[in-house]
């Protein structure tokens, strides 16, 4: 049997973009994340089989003109990344976007959904065989805005970064370990919910989360040309 191939279902807003984009004219290169590291991680997902899909409420022109940004440089279109598009979901919200992105991958993929909601993670994973990564708002998103000033207050700019790209570092993880999908999902949301409850810990167990998430990261096997400084 061969290694489970995946279908990387990412959203747009809060995920791609830092804040909401209302329109094409929200979609700038200030306001894409990891635009080189997205790249990457789209270049290497292809290249090994795997497929990649927005899947957002957002409209199909912020998701074309996002990908003609992120892709620029690259031998990928926008055309090779599946696209699902438009508040059209419903009561199913982020899964029928997700269940249109399978059907246009074909049989076989397993999706992950990569996503700022917590709630549409947990809708996806209560799937069989469907699983999610979660990722850090860095703008106004809540409990991540409460989070903020403490990390600001101890000198932790930098692990802001490093967590704010850590969804992408994950999904190497797991092109690099397809078989551990699940546990991987499992510690990055963990982790991350930890870090975003840091305002109701105790100082000094501020300051051990805060220790055990520079030391996950310096840990991190980081691929070439990856950068933490956005």
């Amino acid at each position: 049997m061969g290694e489970q191939k995946f279908l990387f279902c990412f959203d747009l807003d809060e995920t791609i973009t830092h804040r909401h984009s209302y329109g094409p004219q929200d979609i700038t290169p200030q306001n894409l994340k990891y635009r080189r590291e997205l790249r990457s991680i789209i270049e290497q997902a292809l290249h090994e089989g795997h497929k990649v899909a927005i899947t957002t409420n957002s409209n199909p022109e912020n998701v074309q003109k996002a990908l003609e940004m992120v892709l620029e440089g690259s031998h990928l279109t926008p055309k090779d990344v599946i696209m699902t598009t438009g508040d059209k979901g419903g009561s199913c919200g982020k899964n029928y976007h997700i269940e249109e992105a399978l059907r246009k991958a074909g049989p076989g993929y397993a999706p992950i959904l990569i996503d700022d909601s917590e709630e549409n993670i947990l809708q996806a994973g209560s799937r069989p065989n469907w699983h999610g990564v979660r990722v850090w708002t860095d703008s106004d998103g809540q409990p991540a805005q409460e989070a903020l000033p403490i990390l600001q207050r101890h000198s932790q700019d930098r692990l802001v970064s490093m967590v704010g790209i850590s969804h992408l570092l994950t999904i190497a993880d797991i092109l690099a370990a397809p078989h551990a999908v699940e546990s991987l999902c499992e510690a990055h949301n963990d982790s991350l919910t930890e870090l975003e409850n840091i305002s109701i810990k105790r100082p000094a167990q501020q300051t051990a989360i805060m220790e055990n998430w520079a030391q996950r990261m310096q840990d991190r096997a980081v691929p070439k040309g990856w950068s933490f400084d956005r």
